[in-house]
């Protein structure tokens, strides 16, 4: 994976927790828009860059699940950075399915 798109990755990653704390109709479709973008700037990740994706995934869907009286824009918070991620992972991982590495 280039530096660039590690970058992007992290700047996502802020966004969607920055964006978390508005109360907007439009966020998460923002939010997954950026996923789109940074997904197809990412075509270039390997498998292990899925899996550290597919883990930060696992531990946001933890914490929405685990801590359910935490409040609202902390929810939102992990919410946005879910769709992101999970926008990123599948692009990232449409891409391995069906690509075949040389």
């Amino acid at each position: 994976m280039s530096k660039v798109g590690s970058w992007v990755i992290v700047v996502g990653i802020v966004l969607s927790i920055i964006l978390g704390f508005f109360n907007f109709s439009l966020i998460p479709v923002i939010v997954l828009v950026l996923g789109i973008i940074t997904g197809l700037l990412n075509l270039d990740m390997k498998h292990t860059g899925l899996v550290a994706l597919i883990a930060l995934l696992l531990a946001f869907s933890f914490v929405l699940a685990a801590f359910s009286f935490i409040p609202l824009d902390l929810f939102q918070v992990a919410t946005n950075t879910q769709i992101f991620i999970a926008t990123v992972s599948l692009f990232v991982g449409i891409k391995l399915v069906f690509v075949q590495e040389e």
